[in-house]
Order: C-alpha cells, then sequence, then structure tokens
C-alpha cells in the first residue's frame, strides 16, 4: 500500500497469497480447537460452531451493518466507537463457540471490511490499528525466554530463516513461472513473500498452550518473525533494485523448468493505430469505438488470466510488459 504497488499485478499476487495463508492459518487454528476436545460429539460441534461464527458474520456484513454504518459515517466519533463494538463483540462471541479471541478479531475485521463503509472506517481505526501493532511488538519481546535456546535450537533457527530466506522465494517463483507469469513479476512476489506470518506465533502459541510444542519453538518463532520482518523491509523496499541485480542470473535458472508452448503472440507494433498498456485498464467501450473508427488496436499484457479473455475476444496482444525488459 505504501508504496501504491496493491493494483500493479505482483501486488495483486502477493496480496492473494497472503489472504490465503490467514485463511489456511484460521483452518489450523480451527483443526486445534477440534484436536482438543475428547468428546466426540465436541469435536463434531467445533467445525459447526465455526460455521455459526461465519454465518453470523455475513448476515452482520450483508443485511445489518450497512444500514447503521450510513448513520454512524456522518459523525466520526459513532463510526469509531461502532466499528470498535463490532470488532469487540466477535472477539466475545468466538470464545463461547470455542475459538480464540484473535479468530473473533480477524472475522470481525472481515465483516467490516466487506461493508460499503470499509475505506471510512479504516481511515478512524488506523491510529489505534498503529498503536497496537507497537503492543504487539512489546507482547513478543515479553514471550522471548533466551536463557532458554540451546544449541541445537540455535541450529534450527538458521535453517528455518534459510527454508524462509532462501528456498520459499525460488518455490514462488518457479510456481509463478510455470504459471507463465513473467520473470519480474515471479522475483518480486516471491522475494515480498519471504517473511514468516505473525499467524506462526499465534499458532505456535495455541500449541504451546495444548502442549504440543515446547516454549523453546515459541522464543525460536519470534526471533524468526522479528529479524525476518525487520529484513524484509529493506528488500521489499529494494526490490526493483534486487531484481536489476539478478536478473541477469534469472535466465539460467528458467533452463531448469519444463519447455512449454510459449504463449507469445507475435504482432508487430507498426501496424497498429493504437496501443494498450494492459487489458485491466482497457475500457470494453473505448476499445468498440475505436474499432467503429477503423483504428487497429492492440493490447500490451503480462498477466495470463487476461491473455485467456484476450484470446477468447480475439483481441490482438503482445505478452510482455512495459516494465519487464527480460
Amino acid at each position: 500500500e505504501d508504496k501504491k504497488e496493491a493494483n500493479t499485478l505482483n501486488g495483486k499476487i502477493i496480496l492473494g497469497i497472503l489472504v490465503l495463508q490467514d485463511l489456511l492459518a484460521i483452518t489450523i487454528m480451527t483443526a486445534l480447537n477440534v484436536f482438543r476436545e475428547t468428546d466426540a460429539i465436541k469435536m463434531l460441534l467445533v467445525p459447526l460452531k465455526g460455521i455459526l461464527l461465519v454465518l453470523v458474520a455475513f448476515i452482520f456484513a450483508k443485511y445489518i451493518l450497512n444500514h447503521i454504518l450510513k448513520f454512524a459515517v456522518r459523525y466520526a466519533e459513532l463510526l469509531f466507537i461502532f466499528s470498535l463494538g463490532v470488532c469487540f463483540f466477535f472477539v466475545e462471541l468466538a470464545p463461547m463457540l470455542g475459538y480464540s479471541t484473535v479468530i473473533g478479531a480477524f472475522i470481525g475485521g472481515v465483516t467490516l471490511a466487506n461493508t460499503g463503509y470499509k475505506y471510512d472506517i479504516y481511515s478512524r481505526l488506523k491510529p489505534l490499528i498503529i498503536f497496537f501493532n507497537a503492543l504487539f511488538f512489546v507482547s513478543l519481546g515479553i514471550q522471548m525466554i533466551l536463557a532458554d535456546i540451546s544449541l541445537n535450537a540455535l541450529v534450527l533457527t538458521l535453517a528455518f530463516f534459510a527454508l524462509c530466506f532462501l528456498i520459499k522465494p525460488l518455490v514462488i517463483y518457479f510456481t509463478l513461472r510455470l504459471h507463465r507469469y513473467d520473470m519480474k513479476t515471479s522475483f518480486i512476489a516471491g522475494l515480498n513473500l519471504a517473511q514468516f506470518s505473525e499467524f506462526s506465533i499465534i499458532i505456535i502459541s495455541a500449541s504451546v498452550l495444548t502442549g504440543a510444542v515446547s516454549n523453546e519453538i515459541l522464543t525460536i518463532a519470534i526471533i524468526l518473525v522479528v529479524v525476518r520482518m525487520l529484513a524484509s523491509t529493506y528488500t521489499i523496499k529494494y526490490d526493483k533494485q534486487i531484481f536489476a541485480y539478478f536478473g541477469k542470473y534469472l535466465s539460467a535458472i528458467d533452463t531448469l523448468l519444463p519447455a512449454k508452448k510459449s504463449i507469445l503472440q507475435s504482432e508487430k507494433i507498426s501496424n497498429y493505430h493504437v496501443i494498450f498498456f494492459g487489458f485491466y485498464d482497457l475500457s470494453r467501450e473505448l476499445f468498440s469505438k475505436l474499432e467503429l473508427l477503423g483504428k487497429k488496436v492492440i493490447v500490451i499484457e503480462n498477466d495470463p488470466d487476461n491473455i485467456k479473455i484476450l484470446k477468447k475476444e480475439r483481441i490482438p496482444y503482445i505478452f510482455n510488459s512495459v516494465a519487464n525488459p527480460y
């Protein structure tokens, strides 16, 4: 968001993967709640209670909140208090249904995000979010017991750090390349996702409470999250410069990928009167008017999903990007 890249192709890929990770984390938290129960009937009720929690959130977002927020948005203080009230409602409701307050808070946020006033709410809650972010890091520091860390734990920490910093970006890079995303988009997405999620702390904390893992593992997780978070601040800030340095080596790495039929369409730019950069910004009405005027239009696009649409509608295209030098 700070770099104004949320609507870029790599930005949409990154946000999509992060949302999927959050959903998987919620699923894991649900599984932990299930395994905590010893009675078979209670185990079956945990997922049903989760469905009930989501159903309540859906009804609130779809049929209730928009009507109340339409009035509350007129008064800044009322909007602030009411939004907090919605969050705390789900924070209180989740434990009643056998879920953690974290899941309740997450669902409360998702509920507010699916109203028509999410930007107004976010602008009011942002100072409070920043304040609690600071407290989150304080809580991480409090949970770190460095005296309990053994030599084996330090080795494990370094191994996990290498896994996140080196292996994870490569896996994401190869996955995106296999799905025909261009080199730059794949590299930047992998680099931006080379970090540990805060949800990992929450999941491990829940596992400590159940006795599944030791406090030492929690300390390792906190160290990994904090160190990688500090490092990712700079890798995200300078991702373009890092790509410029490593770009020359990526072609050699790409030889490891299996050969596939190219989706490039060979077209000469000189044969066209109008060039659209990106199908995302293409106005179908404008495109039709240009065709009626006898103008030949071509689209420069680097999103494989949009390429499929262009193929289906038989719109001339070139699979590339103005920002991609390869």
